[in-house]
């Protein structure tokens, strides 16, 4: 048979046997196994090892598995049947496999947080890079240095005057979108402050945007969905590390190596222009 997405289904259920579990259950159960993108049997084997190197399965098939994943209470049942096997479904023989194999549902977790920690990691880690490169832009260029001076020189001018001592010594970098939305007759203060610069300097903007080269590609990525990443992949490398840790006896001595994460440094901040 097959699943409606096209791929072969490893589990054919047999409705004629021994029905220990109730029936909805023992369904949901039977179209849980069948839309595996695996051989159950292949999954329950590389659980008992904890070898997942070889298993193709994706984050969202792990979930649909967990949500359906027979509770401690059907595989006891199951397990206590004292016929031959034989006699039962099919679906009850699976979740016998799942029984033989211990804290299954918490290796399945463990299963989850390896085929997504490559993910994450792959995901953070080129995004910092894209936002520490920018930012060491940003620290070296003397063109956003100067942009940056005259965009105090502006704002003093237009809070204080032309004549006025003792301004601003510095401000933060939102000041230049306030700059851009505060418009007149011939456009933002922001456009007028680039104008002035490249009346100075004819080659400035062209500069600019070569010094700068990494910011629009850095301004693209949120910086605070790696940080939720981050945050979860933490959260989730502890919970393993806590189950690992307290119940090593069910485990084995053939736990893989737990992977380095390498992350970049998290990137500096510009300074800001001082009179």
């Amino acid at each position: 048979g097959a699943t409606s997405s096209g791929r072969p289904s490893p589990f054919v259920p047999k409705s004629m046997g021994v029905s220990l579990l109730e029936g909805n259950r023992a369904q949901q159960l039977a179209i849980t196994f069948r839309r595996s993108p695996i051989p159950f049997d292949c999954l329950c084997s590389a659980l008992e090892r904890m070898d997942f190197s070889a298993v193709q399965i994706e984050e969202e098939d792990i979930d649909g598995l967990l949500q359906a994943w027979p509770t401690e209470a059907e595989q006891k049942m199951v397990k206590d049947y004292k016929g031959p096997l034989s006699d039962m479904r099919d679906v009850e023989r699976y979740v016998l496999r799942t029984a033989q194999i211990k804290r299954s549902k918490e290796r399945l977790r463990c299963l989850k947080l390896i085929k997504g920690l490559q993910d994450v990691h792959s995901v953070s880690k080129g995004r910092l890079v894209v936002a520490q490169e920018a930012c060491s832009e940003l620290l070296i260029s003397e063109r956003w240095k100067t942009l940056l001076a005259e965009a105090l020189r502006f704002g003093n001018f237009i809070n204080h005057g032309a004549a006025a001592g003792g301004g601003a010594q510095g401000f933060t970098l939102d000041a230049l979108l306030q700059m851009r939305a505060l418009k007149g007759a011939g456009g933002s203060v922001l456009h007028c402050l680039c104008v002035s610069l490249a009346k100075k300097d004819p080659s400035f903007l062209v500069s600019l945007t070569s010094e700068l080269r990494s910011v629009p590609v850095a301004a693209q990525s949120s910086l605070g969905m790696v940080q939720e990443l981050l945050q979860r992949l933490r959260s989730e490398v502890k919970t393993a590390a806590a189950e690992l840790s307290q119940h090593a006896g069910d485990y084995g001595d053939d736990l893989p190596q737990a992977p380095t994460l390498l992350l970049p440094k998290p990137p500096l901040a510009p300074p800001l222009p001082v009179a």
